[in-house]
């Protein structure tokens, strides 16, 4: 939900891109933290930098709805992380399109914060399934690859210097409870090595979407949409069996299988044994030739977190380019691709490199990079990571699978997709599988609002080599997704989820799934003596969190979640070049507004409060202040209050203050106002919590949130007023929600009083949220003093040059022309160190290689 206690979007990506030169002051990121979590719009934004998987790919296209988790037991990972999710105290707001769940996490990502949401409306229907990635396998190295063909200059003469040998143990002043063992002698290097710039392609426009699209078989419709927070447009090739979605440019996209031939849904299922990894590796070159994109030198690896996906990693003068440290597998990297049981390429997430050399420059031996790590206390050249040991990847899915002549009944939300040209008619789908024939009112008139459907007819071929349910009939249907864990087991002949409250049985049960496992099930719960599961998803398994951390076009992530106290975490970074010639980027940074000194008087807004827990039982309180819009005084700053007049503030925590006072001092986008003296705007005003439903209307002119309590009492939500109507909505119209915030006194729109939303959630659980401070608990944060946890001998297994690179997931072709966003794009060398304490967690640090002349 949009909170109007918030600073402003240009604001919040202002931080996001400071927070990649270092770590953000404990003000400045309590403040995105703030802004993220309640703004969905810059949590899109945010996502945009993390392209979803197949699963999640799918879940922005169907609502899920909240799961049901009725087995204690369950072995999921992701489980657990969602139960503490959903058990924490802090409410939030979902529209219509986002799945909160993994905003959630891209936010834990972003920002390396801990803060949870109190309840996820709606909740993607994955428990098994975490995203993370291994070690980098064995290299395959492909012999007879042709030499880079965007090279032009190459390092000549360059011999390897030998260095010394490494003393047999060492320890660093970052981490210095953990000593480090070298088992052999550090290798040899250049003397020099080639800096790289990335170039970008042309922005993707419906004409190239549509010509590459053609050339991997998809010859449906183009559909369109805008990307939140990005200003760009998302375009999304379709035909019912195949997808293809684009991401800023026309050679960076993800293509995905669905209900194609010759077994039917075989393309959704992730079970069964896989090739072996050389065959897979074989099955994605043979699929990748077709198209010409395989045109780097590259080396292959599997992925722990991902069955069957095949990873290139291309490489430049021989060395590796690298986008990530550690797990964050939900970038597109260079080129993946997914091959399942029956050896089908069924995903490939595909981001063209163009590399461009610039010159070749120094180069730090390994010695001299390891002893700048060692000294590196403050992060500023080097990065870490520790992750978990690793685990096998147990999880496995099934779907339904459908054949010709079938005769099916469903359940499901519908999805329509209108096509750019306006002759073609919409694709209207139910799930993955298409629907033909006569679905007249199926698709809502009003954008706003979803169908839950209950339609049936018979599977026949599609003209896309796919199925389609052509549709014999469909009526609204009252009931809903649930999502129940518990065992698979066969009673009688007859398939049964044994949950911890009920048994049910399935409806056309998989014939390969093996008996007595733990799954979880989505579907609709038919009655009946047992009641009937009409399934439409089942999986078993686990796959480990990890840390992984990865940058893009002035932007990064990282983030965390394992089972260990003492992994998954990490952190660093690196400095910015400083090439000969090589200017400062204009900084986007606005002028000052304010000199010290300023007075600002009666300035209205929203007191909150966040307090910070220490060691020791120490505490401190910050006050954020958020005038009320329209705003007038610098719009794109964020204010912070501090002073010996507050005294009692406190009680109006979430609440609409006064305050007057003098600028004390500006820091990195806040303005900090020492205060004179503040009062309550209104006196005795007091935060409730009300039960109800929402609609979208038009009120004067403008489409706004309409909340009708279940007292009868209408209003009008304020952030819809803001924020605009299809990015308030919580779950979706006509779900039952509880609001909290306040009327605001002599306000209305179009005759409604207006309503001060300040939280929302589903379903309603009574409890006023927004009067508690926002608490940030320091005592277990690993990264402020990552030596307090980490213990033990790390035994160094590979040393390596590489080239760190970003990924070009949220770079705009517009990037190639700021001169904000040329340092983002340059790809340097870097010092690669891997190694393993004893029982098993794994270590990275990566360290720049260049000397500090040629650093800022």
């Amino acid at each position: 939900m949009k909170s109007q206690t918030d600073i402003t979007h240009l604001q919040a990506q202002k931080l996001l891109q400071l927070s990649l030169d270092g770590p953000l002051d404990e003000t400045q990121a309590r403040m995105i933290q703030q802004h993220l979590k309640d703004c969905a719009e810059c949590c899109k934004y945010a996502a945009e930098m993390k392209n979803m998987d197949d699963h999640l790919s799918s879940s922005l296209q169907e609502r899920w709805p909240p799961m049901n988790v009725n087995d204690a037991k369950s072995p999921s990972a992701i489980a657990n992380t969602l139960s503490k999710l959903r058990n924490d105290n802090l409410k939030s707001h979902a529209n219509i399109t986002s799945n909160v769940g993994w905003v959630a996490l891209v936010v834990l990502l972003i920002i390396g914060l801990v803060w949870s949401i109190k309840t996820l409306a709606p909740i993607t229907n994955q428990i098994p399934a975490a995203v993370s990635s291994p070690e980098e396998t064995i290299p395959i190295l492909l012999p007879g690859e042709s030499p880079l063909p965007t090279l032009t200059a190459t390092s000549q003469g360059i011999q390897p210097t030998p260095t010394i040998s490494i003393p047999p143990s060492m320890s660093v002043s970052l981490l210095p409870t953990v000593n480090f063992i070298f088992p052999f002698d550090l290798p040899t290097s250049p003397d020099r090595m080639t800096i790289y710039q990335q170039q970008l392609s042309l922005a993707v426009t419906a004409e190239t979407a549509r010509q590459i699209a053609s050339q991997w078989g998809i010859n449906g419709g183009i559909y369109s949409s805008p990307s939140e927070g990005m200003g760009d447009v998302i375009y999304n090739a379709m035909d019912g069996s195949r997808s293809m979605r684009f991401l800023n440019f026309p050679d960076q996209f993800i293509y995905q299988v669905g209900y194609v031939s010759p077994d039917y849904g075989s393309a959704l299922m992730d079970n069964g044994p896989l090739p072996p990894f050389e065959d897979q590796v074989k099955i994605a070159i043979n699929f990748l030739k077709l198209f010409g994109i395989l045109d780097l030198p590259y080396q292959t690896s599997s992925l722990e977190t991902e069955r069957g996906v095949v990873g290139f990693i291309p490489q430049l003068d021989g060395y590796p380019v690298i986008q990530e440290i550690g797990v964050d597998r939900s970038n597109i990297g260079w080129i993946d691709v997914k091959v399942n049981t029956l050896g089908q390429v069924t995903m490939v997430q595909y981001s063209h490199h163009n590399f461009k050399p610039v010159a070749d420059y120094p180069i730090l031996t390994a010695q001299q990079a390891w002893d700048r790590f060692s000294k590196d206390v403050n992060l500023q050249h080097s990065r870490y990571a520790v992750l978990s040991p690793e685990q096998p990847n147990t999880y496995q899915a099934w779907v339904r699978s459908f054949q010709p002549g079938d005769n099916a009944d469903l359940y499901g939300y519908v999805n329509s997709y209108q096509s750019d040209e306006s002759a073609s008619p919409p694709l209207v789908m139910i799930g993955d599988l298409p629907i033909i024939g006569d679905n007249s009112g199926m698709v809502p008139a009003n954008l706003y609002e979803v169908n839950f459907v209950h339609a049936w007819g018979q599977i026949q071929s599609s003209s896309t080599d796919g199925i389609a349910l052509n549709l014999a009939g469909w009526e609204h249907s009252s009931l809903t997704d649930e999502y129940i864990t518990g065992t698979l087991t066969t009673q009688g002949g007859q398939a049964q989820l044994i949950a911890l409250d009920r048994t049910i049985s399935l409806l056309d049960p998989p014939l390969n799934i093996p008996d007595g496992l733990q799954v979880g099930i989505q579907g609709v719960v038919l009655d009946g003596d047992p009641p009937i599961l009409n399934w439409k998803f089942i999986e078993t398994g686990e796959i480990q969190f990890s840390y992984g951390a990865s940058n893009s076009c002035g932007g990064g992530g990282s983030g965390g979640g394992g089972n260990l106290p003492n992994a998954d975490l990490g952190g660093g970074g690196f400095a910015s070049l400083n090439l000969d010639g090589q200017e400062d980027p204009v900084s986007t940074q606005a002028a000052e507004p304010f000199h010290t000194g300023d007075q600002i008087n009666a300035l209205s807004g929203i007191v909150s409060i966040t307090r910070h827990l220490y060691l020791g039982g120490k505490t401190s309180d910050e006050i954020f202040f958020y005038p009320d819009p329209p705003r007038d005084l610098a719009t794109n700053w964020g204010y912070a209050l501090i002073g010996d007049n507050l005294s009692g503030i406190e009680q109006y925590q979430s609440l609409p203050v006064r305050v007057w006072g003098k600028v004390d001092h500006l820091d990195r986008g806040i303005i900090y106002l020492n205060v004179d003296r503040f009062e309550p705007i209104y006196p005795g005003l007091q935060i409730q919590a009300w039960s109800g439903t929402e609609q979208i209307v038009s009120v004067e002119g403008q489409d706004v949130v309409l909340f009708t309590t279940s007292g009868g009492e209408q209003y009008v939500l304020n952030s819809s007023l803001v924020w605009g109507a299809v990015n308030n909505v919580i779950g979706y119209l006509g779900d039952l929600i509880e609001i909290e915030g306040f009327v605001i006194p002599d306000n209305l729109v179009g005759g409604y009083p207006v309503l001060k939303d300040l939280a929302g959630s589903s379903p309603p659980d009574g409890v006023v949220d927004s009067t508690n401070f926002s608490v940030w608990d320091h005592t277990q944060d690993p990264s402020s003093n990552p030596g307090a946890v980490l213990h033990g001998n790390v035994t160094i297994d590979k040393i390596e040059l590489a080239y760190d690179a970003i990924n070009l997931d949220r770079c705009q072709a517009s990037a190639s022309e700021d001169p904000n966003m040329a340092s983002w794009l340059y790809v340097q060398p870097m010092w690669v160190f891997n190694g393993h304490f004893e029982d098993g967690r794994r270590f990275i640090t990566q360290v720049q290689a260049l000397p500090d002349e040629y650093l800022k």
